[in-house]
C-alpha cells in the first residue's frame, strides 16, 4: 500500500467532526463575560431593586446556556479529568433559572440566596483543578473582609491582648489579599483610575487599622471598617 493510501486510511479513521478540546482562556473569558450580570443581580438584588436584577439575570442565563452548551461536552484541558465538570456547569444553570423566578415574584432575599452557590461552585472548580484567577482573589478578599468585618459590632477590648492581637491579624490577612489582588491585576484593569483609586484607600485604611489598635482609638476602628465594607463591596460589584 502507498504511503498516499495509508494516510487515506488514517484520515478515514479520524472523524473530520470530531471535537477539539475547548479552549481555557476562551471558557474562562466566557464565565467573565456572564459573570459581570451575575455580580451586577447581587447589586440589584441587595439594594431591594428586584426589577432591574431581573434583567441582569435574564441576560446571565442566556450566556450561561451559551457556555454549557458549548462547554459541558468538551472540557479545556485544565478540567478535563474533573468527574464534577459537566454537573457543575450544569446546576448553575437552574440556580439562575430559580434566582430569576424569585427576582420576578419581587422576592429579593430568596432571589439571593438561590443564586448565592454559583460564586462557591465557579471557586470550587477552579480550585480543585488547580487554576486561581483574579475573580478568586477577589473572593478570597472579600472572604478576609467578612473576618475582619465581625470586629465593627464586637470590637476588641483593649484591655485584653489576645483580642487586639486577632483583630491585628484579620486585618493583615485582609491586607494581604488585598495587595495580591492588586498585583494580580490585568495590565487594562490595573490602568483604571477606580481601580487604582479603590485599591489605594482600602490598603490604606487597612494600614490604619494597626493605628487604631495602638492608639486604643475604638471610634477610629470602627469607622475605618464601616468605610472598608463598602470599598469591598464594589471590589467584587466593579471587578470581582
Amino acid at each position: 500500500m502507498s504511503v498516499f493510501a495509508v494516510l487515506m486510511a488514517i484520515g478515514l479513521m479520524t472523524p473530520a467532526t470530531a471535537p477539539r478540546a475547548a479552549d481555557a482562556n476562551d471558557f474562562h473569558e466566557a464565565v467573565a463575560n456572564a459573570y459581570g450580570h451575575y455580580r451586577e443581580s447581587e447589586f440589584y438584588l441587595r439594594t431591594g431593586n428586584s426589577g432591574v436584577a431581573g434583567f441582569e439575570l435574564e441576560a446571565l442565563e442566556v450566556k450561561w446556556r451559551a457556555i454549557v452548551s458549548r462547554f459541558a461536552a468538551h472540557p479545556p484541558a485544565p478540567y478535563a479529568a474533573d468527574p464534577h465538570w459537566a454537573a457543575d456547569i450544569t446546576q448553575i444553570t437552574q440556580h439562575i433559572i430559580d434566582g430569576r423566578a424569585h427576582a420576578d415574584r419581587g422576592d429579593t432575599k430568596a432571589a439571593r440566596t438561590a443564586l448565592r452557590p454559583v460564586r462557591s461552585i465557579l471557586g470550587a472548580l477552579r480550585r480543585r483543578n488547580g487554576i486561581f484567577l483574579f475573580s478568586d482573589c477577589v473572593d478570597e478578599a472579600n472572604k478576609a473582609m467578612a473576618a475582619l468585618f465581625k470586629f465593627r459590632h464586637a470590637p476588641p477590648n483593649f484591655a485584653q491582648p489576645d483580642g487586639v492581637t486577632a483583630a491585628r491579624r484579620a486585618a493583615t490577612k485582609t491586607r494581604n489579599w488585598y495587595a495580591k489582588c492588586r498585583d494580580m491585576a490585568s495590565p487594562a484593569m490595573a490602568k483604571e483610575d477606580e481601580f487604582k483609586r479603590l485599591m489605594e484607600s482600602s490598603l490604606y485604611s487597612l494600614d490604619r487599622i494597626g493605628v487604631a489598635l495602638d492608639t486604643k482609638n475604638e471610634r477610629m476602628f470602627i469607622n475605618i471598617l464601616r468605610e472598608l465594607r463598602s470599598s469591598d463591596r464594589i471590589l467584587f460589584l466593579r471587578f470581582g
